[in-house]
């Protein structure tokens, strides 16, 4: 999504003032989707290793041994 933006600036497309929280939302491959409400972390690790930063912000996070 940066990557998009930051060619669109280059561009000329848009300018660095254009680019908003909102702007590289619906630059994400998952724009249009909701945000998850829950990331469920099977087999114990307690970290999202870079999945889906932006979208789970404000996500529960649940991790456990098995599923």
């Amino acid at each position: 999504a940066c990557s998009m933006l930051a060619r669109d600036v280059k561009n000329g497309k848009i300018t660095p003032e254009d680019i908003t929280e909102e702007a590289v939302s619906k630059k994400l491959y998952t724009a249009g989707q909701p945000d998850p409400d829950f990331i469920i972390r099977p087999s114990g690790e307690k970290r999202l290793s870079n999945f889906m930063l932006w979208q789970s912000a404000y996500a529960e996070f649940i991790s456990m041994d098995i599923l």
